[in-house]
């Protein structure tokens, strides 16, 4: 799995109801079958106006694996005051980034 700032991005919106929500969407490269989302880290860290989030990975269950590359979409949305996070890091396997979010 690879991620890149380019493919990542974070913004706040207004929910079906007109409460504020923050959305993060973006995609990585898959090669494996497994799959992957992205779920709000536990613990959240010590700077209350970054969100750290997580690519949670679970593992193919099939009996052969594929062995094909492609891009999987993941999303997260959660509801949040409007701008009460200014970032968000975003942590994989292999790597990691932080975004700007847009108000």
């Amino acid at each position: 799995m690879g991620i890149s700032e380019n493919d990542f991005r974070a913004w706040y919106y207004s929910g079906a109801k007109g409460e504020s929500k923050i959305g993060v969407v973006g995609k990585v490269i898959a090669i494996d079958g497994s799959s992957y989302t992205l779920v709000r880290a536990v613990p959240q860290g010590i700077n209350p106006r970054l969100l750290i989030l997580k690519i949670k990975i679970e593992p193919y269950a099939g009996e052969s694996r594929p062995h094909i590359a492609y891009y999987k979409k993941l999303r997260y949305d959660e509801i949040s005051d409007n701008c009460a996070f200014t970032d968000v890091h975003i942590e994989g396997d292999d790597g990691s980034l932080t975004l700007k979010v847009r108000c």
